[in-house]
């Protein structure tokens, strides 16, 4: 399960979502995207596993109002990397995920 995979992914939260791709590669997987920001406080979160085990996470700056890039290297340190990444969308009054498997 070592070659490099990407998936597509969509995920929003009131009136603010993020949308792009995660590339799957033997370590890592990377959200690579955008934000849409609607308010203030913002984030992406990405969960990383070689399901069903937990492997790590990373996550972008807190934004406020507007379109911000998304370059969200998460490590996913086991042979072949994760097979699957939850992405979620956090806002200071609630959050949404989307599971993206490889």
């Amino acid at each position: 399960m070592s070659a490099t995979v990407v998936k597509e992914f969509y995920v929003d939260y009131g009136a603010s979502y993020a949308t792009g791709t995660v590339t799957f590669s033997n370590r890592w997987a990377t959200i690579e995207g955008t934000l849409h920001a609607v308010g203030c406080g913002r984030v992406v979160y990405g969960d990383a596993y070689a399901w069903p085990n937990y492997l790590d996470s990373a996550s972008s700056t807190p934004r406020c109002d507007g379109n911000w890039p998304l370059d969200i290297p998460i490590p996913a340190n086991k042979p072949g990397g994760a097979n699957r990444v939850l992405i979620t969308l956090a806002a200071p009054d609630g959050t949404d995920a989307v599971w993206v498997d490889r």
